[in-house]
């Protein structure tokens, strides 16, 4: 069994030994951490939407956007 295999007979993991599991043994944990956090923060649901629109902003050279800042032209902030 997993749970038998990373804990053994220990009831807590240190991070050295979080590390070392993930590394050697499996990343299931890892990766279910991962996809809990990214389903149930609040923010998660915006922070993917804005970051999908940037790729797409970006991915089309900047067009859209704010002209004189893309172009180079005006102060820099």
């Amino acid at each position: 069994m997993l749970l038998d295999e990373v804990y053994g007979t220990k009831k807590r993991l240190d991070f050295a030994e979080y590390k070392r599991v993930n590394f050697e043994d499996t990343s299931e944990m890892f990766l279910s951490i991962m996809l809990m956090l990214q389903t149930h923060l609040p923010c998660s649901e915006n922070f993917f939407r804005y970051r999908q629109n940037y790729s797409k902003y970006v991915g089309k050279g900047g067009e859209g956007g704010d002209t004189t800042a893309a172009s180079g032209e005006g102060s820099e902030k």
